[in-house]
């Protein structure tokens, strides 16, 4: 994040890196296909710590329909340095969108959750979550083109 100060005003803009979390939430929201959804980490007024891999979740109106089954193709579909996991979750019947990392790690130690898993990541290998925030604003943009 940088903040810029000027004689008449203070203003803050936030890196496009920061955004890609939004920019893939945004682009499922714009085309009507999600009732909820949630992404991790979140950007809050203080800005946005790239180091955390993103997770993504969200409920489809509609799994059933032609552009939800599109979705999960593209994004399945997608070309990645790093590898994504788009599953469905038992316990809630909603969608996750996971770096395979993440998820990996998550897998491994039975005792960490794909929130656990991110966050050692972050600790770890800051580097990895600043990649996948990349990729996220790329599946975002190619998401946004091929719906």
């Amino acid at each position: 994040m940088r903040i810029y100060a000027s004689k008449f005003r203070i203003s803050m803009t936030v890196d496009f890196v920061a955004c890609h979390v939004q920019s893939f939430l945004k682009v499922i929201k714009q085309k009507q296909l999600v009732t909820w959804f949630s992404g991790r980490p979140a950007l809050t007024p203080l800005g946005l710590n790239d180091s955390i891999a993103p997770i993504i979740m969200w409920s489809f109106v509609d799994e059933e329909a032609a552009i939800s089954k599109r979705m999960l193709l593209l994004i399945k579909d997608f070309k990645s340095d790093i590898g994504w996991k788009v599953e469905r979750l038992k316990y809630n019947a909603r969608w996750r969108l996971v770096p395979l990392r993440v998820l990996e790690l998550a897998h491994e130690h039975s005792e960490y959750n794909v929130f656990d898993a991110a966050g050692i990541l972050e600790q770890n290998e800051p580097e990895f979550g600043q990649l996948a925030h990349q990729e996220m604003g790329k599946l975002a943009v190619y998401l946004a083109r091929e719906l």
